[in-house]
């Protein structure tokens, strides 16, 4: 069975714009229009192709954004950042903490909860082995990751009684949160749920199933202004955060999510967000 990755990576050969157009309507089942896009996901793919804006690769970097976000707020939290390389080794991993995040620097899905209790050096070893020689900017053509130092970082883990906390996923148009994406069993049996701005539910299926409706975050009005705050700089951006009873976390920011392909139930909905969202980088 082919990962998303490697079906991308069978097409390297072919342009980015008929790659993408070609992707789009295998997913989205429409023909796009990138140069007068309409839809949601066609101006996430025109923010893919078009916006140079450099901010965008400094954000997409996991160890760099961090000194970004300290500037910009002082309500978020940091995970912290146990270790970063490119060797990650046996000893290492013995100076490591009973549970921790290992992830890569330089693209999105290549992360990895390791709980010692259950997993020992090799296992893990075996899943991380080959992130790093992975050129995600150009297998998923996301421009942004292209100058990003490929290294492994580990996390400090989130312990907040669950084995998998919610992700909690703030799509902000134009500094201002539009609506909020949840996802839980990431790991697993991948569920999304979308919420309105004021945390009612909304049906719509973006990509994954839908899960268990989840009740509205105790501190949902002070991640909101966090998130217009981290993302009052960009026409679009994903500020993703995780949220306790008492603290608030930085997850990551996102520029294209799903990479402009993911898609909606129903199509009209993709439509509708579109025209909500302003592109200031659109000629």
């Amino acid at each position: 069975m082919f990962t998303k990755l490697q079906i991308m990576e069978l097409f390297s050969v072919i342009p980015d714009s008929i790659f993408n157009k070609i992707f789009f309507l295998y997913k989205n089942r429409y023909w796009p229009d990138f140069t007068n896009p309409q839809s949601f996901n066609e101006k996430i793919n025109y923010i893919k192709l078009y916006d140079k804006n450099p901010l965008r690769t400094l954000v997409a970097d996991r160890i760099k954004v961090q000194e970004y976000i300290s500037k910009i707020s002082s309500k978020c939290n940091l995970i912290k950042i146990l270790w970063s390389g490119e060797n990650f080794t046996k000893d290492i991993f013995s100076q490591m903490p009973t549970k921790f995040v290992i992830k890569a620097n330089h693209g999105s899905g290549m992360v990895q909860i390791v709980d010692k209790n259950k997993v020992d050096f090799q296992t893990v070893q075996k899943k991380i082995e080959g992130w790093l020689e992975i050129d995600y900017g150009k297998i998923t053509r996301q421009p942004a990751y292209n100058n990003i130092e490929k290294t492994y970082i580990v996390e400090e883990f989130l312990d907040f009684g669950l084995e998998v906390i919610p992700d909690y996923k703030f799509m902000c148009f134009n500094g201002k949160v539009e609506f909020i994406q949840v996802d839980s069993d990431r790991f697993t049996e991948h569920k999304r749920n979308l919420y309105s701005k004021n945390f009612s539910p909304m049906n719509i299926r973006y990509e994954f199933n839908q899960g268990d409706l989840i009740s509205k975050p105790n501190l949902l009005t002070e991640a909101i202004s966090i998130a217009e705050e981290l993302s009052r700089e960009f026409d679009f951006l994903r500020v993703d955060l995780y949220i306790s009873d008492t603290e608030i976390y930085f997850g990551e920011l996102t520029n294209t999510p799903d990479n402009g392909f993911g898609r909606f139930y129903p199509k009209e909905f993709d439509f509708q967000l579109g025209k909500k969202m302003f592109l200031t980088s659109e000629s």
